[in-house]
């Protein structure tokens, strides 16, 4: 056991310095202890970068009827079962062809038209028909 020290009357204990572990800590003599690690889920940064880019260009869209297809997508991508582990990357997957959509300022091949109330089809089997050159397969190399 650690002893105490005990500090005489009128004297002030001497303060620890600011990085030695509290009581409650382990400290890196401890068995099993180990530094917290930092993880970054990158399907998840994806996301949010993507989610960044149509927040600030799907207002932008010059035509009124694109608007109208792009919103109802938009909202499907976001809802909670695009959030699982299963699906987040065919999510992330269409919202990079979304963005390159609102990127050409107009609504390309399957956002010509409302979304499916369903599941959306794989990511793969989508037929990309007069879209430009720029966004055919995109390469977007996230969980491959």
């Amino acid at each position: 056991m650690a002893e105490e020290e005990t500090v005489a009357e009128g004297e002030a204990p001497e303060p620890a310095p600011l990085n030695a572990p509290s009581a409650n800590q382990p400290t890196d003599t401890e068995e099993g202890s180990a530094p917290p690690r930092l993880t970054t889920d990158l399907l998840n940064t994806v996301f949010n970068y993507y989610s960044a880019v149509l927040k600030m260009f799907g207002p932008t869209l010059t035509k009124e009827g694109y608007r109208r297809y792009i919103i109802p997508w938009i909202r499907k991508l976001f809802r909670p079962e695009y959030h699982s582990s299963m699906l987040r990357e065919k999510r992330n997957r269409y919202l990079v062809y979304l963005s390159t959509s609102l990127l050409l300022d107009e609504a390309v091949d399957i956002f010509r038209e409302y979304p499916p109330d369903g599941a959306l089809p794989d990511h793969h089997s989508v037929h990309l028909l007069n879209v430009p050159a720029a966004i055919k397969r995109s390469s977007c190399s996230v969980g491959n």
